[in-house]
């Protein structure tokens, strides 16, 4: 019985260490939970139209953009094929993300 107690401890250890190595990863700066989660597949960095997760959405004018390097990106270092965490906000009537942050490549399967 100590035995399969003890492998089962071990078990859930095993289980929940990649998500404590994910979590470690990422910058003090990044919250500890995002509302939104995807992958870019499409940006139009003059226009501001993005999609992700099939959904076509607008960046906000007053974007807010993080990497693991920097807690100020630009606009620029947004690329299709990126994982990334983002808030959304209303703005001019419209929903628009108005916060990003780049996440690892490895971070989720999308």
């Amino acid at each position: 019985m100590k035995t399969l107690k003890l492998k089962l401890t071990a078990l859930l250890f095993l289980f929940g260490l990649p998500f404590t190595i994910m979590a470690s990863q990422l910058p003090s700066y990044y919250p500890n939970d995002f509302s939104h989660v995807g992958t870019i597949q499409n940006i139009n960095i003059a226009t501001g139209a993005i999609t992700v997760r099939d959904q076509p959405l607008q960046l906000s004018a007053s974007i807010k953009i993080s990497s693991l390097a920097s807690r100020h990106a630009s606009k620029g270092s947004l690329s299709r094929g990126m994982n990334i965490g983002f808030s959304l906000a209303e703005e001019a009537g419209m929903q628009t993300i108005s916060d990003i942050w780049i996440l690892p490549a490895n971070y989720f399967d999308d």
